[in-house]
């Protein structure tokens, strides 16, 4: 029985599909530990795996040379975990919930909306442009903060690591990716994306789509402590999938990742939605808004500082999100179409764009997308059934990659 390391990522958006991986590793036979701060010890037992806490780094060569397992795998963005674990000659895979991080032909960077084929950016030279701008931006940051903070800065710090761990920096480190500070040139890299929903283009050779890690049973936890909520919440659910009425059920939720004030655009959503008696809304605010911030709410409104996604998902007919790919990627995985308002973060505008190439749902602007304007595009999501036909095709390709155990299988043979 091979015994695996897992670094995850302390992110929800993250943590569930790299537990998800876990338990399908240990349904296939293999030992799981999990390795991370405090913090994670009570998630990892509610999920049963063995973790093993390790503070700041301190000592992480040695729980590996000690403990020596077959394979570690570490999340993409914990780089002093991955240049601890190389020099060690332990095999080390990376997981990664994005699409693809390097630059291919016809690929635009996945921070930015940009469709291939679309418009002059969307043209190969206009790519091209797009990747040259970006590299040099990335380039005039790391410059300038090495020399605001006289050598301190990440890049110069995970350079200095590198060097007393013995990883090879020039040789294994790539800046000019798109993800910061870096992706590592050479380690086998598994995406949590399906192959299909990503654009067209040849991807490097130790890139690997292995399809979302979703588990649609697992048990989520509403984080309140209010019994009348949780009531709500389940009363509202069980009285949808009862109905034998027309109306609708509509998810919106936009994570918890973006920490600034949303409100304004919240507000625009109410009104919307609101008042139409042949829908019900279902709006989890991620504990960034109160609900009392929104004011009185249309009777068909029901505000929420959390909301547990995959259970509101099974019965929903349509859901409102901002772009994170595990929303996406749960939609799909449920047969949800969406309308999908990014935040300019991260790759939320780049999953969008994918979004609408694929048509399995809208994309708005949060910005200048009026109430009206939300409301015709939620009645055209709900109405056109081009966008759920495309929804259950492309979840297809999600169960064939579940079906084939393509994660697992990945992992044995890099073993």
């Amino acid at each position: 029985m091979s015994h695996l390391f897992i670094i995850p990522y302390n992110i929800a958006s993250k943590l569930n599909p790299t537990f998800e991986l876990a338990r399908r590793l240990k349904e296939n036979g293999h030992r799981i530990s999990i390795i991370g701060e405090q913090a994670l010890s009570q998630i990892a037992e509610i999920q049963r795996i063995p973790f093993i806490v390790i503070d700041e780094m301190q000592g992480f060569q040695e729980i590996l040379n000690d403990l020596n397992p077959d394979i570690v795998l570490i999340d993409v963005e914990k780089y002093r975990y991955i240049i601890s674990a190389v020099p060690t000659g332990i095999p080390v895979v990376l997981i990664s919930t994005f699409v693809s991080l390097f630059k291919c032909n016809g690929l635009p960077p996945p921070h930015l909306g940009v469709i291939p084929g679309v418009g002059f950016e969307g043209s190969r030279m206009g790519i091209e442009h797009l990747w040259l701008r970006y590299r040099l931006g990335k380039w005039r940051v790391r410059l300038r903060k090495r020399i605001k903070e006289k050598g301190q800065d990440q890049i110069s710090n995970l350079r200095r690591l590198a060097k007393r761990m013995g990883f090879d920096f020039r040789t294994e480190v790539d800046l000019n990716q798109w993800l910061t500070p870096f992706v590592c040139r050479n380690l086998p890299l598994l995406s949590f994306v399906t192959r299909e929903f990503d654009f067209p283009h040849t991807p490097p050779p130790h890139h690997h789509y292995v399809g979302p890690m979703i588990n649609k049973n697992r048990i989520e936890v509403i984080k309140t402590d209010e019994d009348r909520t949780v009531n709500q919440i389940k009363s509202l659910l069980s009285g949808h999938r009862n109905n034998t009425t027309q109306s609708k059920l509509i998810y919106c939720g936009f994570g918890s990742f973006f920490k600034g004030d949303d409100t304004g655009f919240l507000i625009k959503l109410i009104d919307a939605l609101g008042e139409n008696t042949s829908w019900k809304v279902i709006l989890g605010l991620g504990d960034r808004v109160k609900p009392s911030s929104l004011g009185r709410l249309p009777s068909n409104f029901f505000a929420f500082n959390w909301v547990p996604q995959l259970r509101v998902l099974k019965v929903a007919d349509c859901a409102v999100i901002h772009g994170g790919i595990s929303s996406i990627n749960e939609c799909i995985a449920l047969g949800v179409p969406m309308l999908v308002f990014p935040f300019k973060i991260n790759d939320q505008r780049g999953n969008a764009a994918r979004v609408t190439y694929h048509q399995v749902g809208i994309v708005g602007d949060r910005d200048n997308d009026d109430a009206i304007g939300i409301r015709r595009k939620v009645e055209k999501l709900l109405n056109d059934t081009t966008y759920i036909s495309n929804v259950l095709q492309m979840r297809s390709y999600f169960d064939r990659d579940r079906n084939n155990n393509k994660a697992v299988k990945t992992i044995e043979s890099i073993m």
